[in-house]
């Protein structure tokens, strides 16, 4: 019995660690499914929970490897969210309806440090900066018109996961992901109209906890 464990023991160690024969691309094109919650303040007085609840991103990560360990890249993010109860009932008593949540959008640079890049598991940690677009709410104006609200700002992001490399060019894994933002305009959209922008007074930090699944091909 302790032997046919030690063997099982052995086979999961040598299928996790053991290289992989990783191709040598020079290019790396990921996607991303996740699940982010928000926490912190939006500015003005409002958190950011009190506008969304809940954000479902899919993201698309270009990436070019420095070296064996080294990736730097930009990445692109784009996904619903859901209108949290306070700002619904703020819209609807300015006289909007048919009041929904709508989408998030993500845009910035990323340097990701891939540990251990020759084992059929590697851990990898990253870093990344960009702009936020989050029209958290859709609506229509009493006029019979579209339109959409929302904030924006810059924003960075801490990310750690794992990659198991399920052929020497396909990755697939989990991850997690902290960011920290400030959102310093507000964001109005009608339809036959333009976009209007205006300074948020008091601006105040917030964060998204991003929890999903990466997958990864080298070219």
């Amino acid at each position: 019995m302790k032997i046919r464990l030690a063997i099982i023991t052995s086979l999961l160690v040598v299928a996790f660690v053991a290289p992989a024969a990783a191709g040598d691309g020079k290019f790396t094109l990921g996607v991303r499914a996740a699940c982010g919650l928000p926490f912190g303040d939006a500015g003005d007085g409002w958190k950011l929970n009190e506008l969304t609840t809940v954000a479902v991103p899919v993201q698309v990560d270009a990436d070019f490897r420095l070296s064996p360990n080294w990736l730097v890249g930009g990445y692109f993010s784009y996904g619903p969210v859901t209108i949290a109860d306070e700002a619904r009932e703020t819209l609807a008593g300015l006289g909007l309806s048919d009041i929904g949540g709508h989408r998030q959008q993500r845009l910035g640079l990323q340097l990701t440090y891939d540990i251990r890049p020759q084992a059929r598991f590697s851990p990898w940690i990253g870093v990344g900066a960009g702009y936020e677009w989050t029209r958290y709410a859709g609506a229509k104006l009493p006029t019979g018109l579209e339109t959409e609200v929302g904030v924006a700002g810059f924003d960075a992001a801490v990310q750690f996961g794992g990659a198991y490399r399920v052929s020497p060019k396909l990755a697939i894994g989990p991850y997690v992901a902290l960011d920290l933002g400030r959102f310093g305009k507000r964001v109005r959209w009608e339809e036959e109209g333009d976009s209007t922008f205006t300074d948020i007074t008091e601006t105040a930090t917030h964060e998204w906890f991003r929890f999903g699944v990466k997958m990864s091909y080298s070219f």
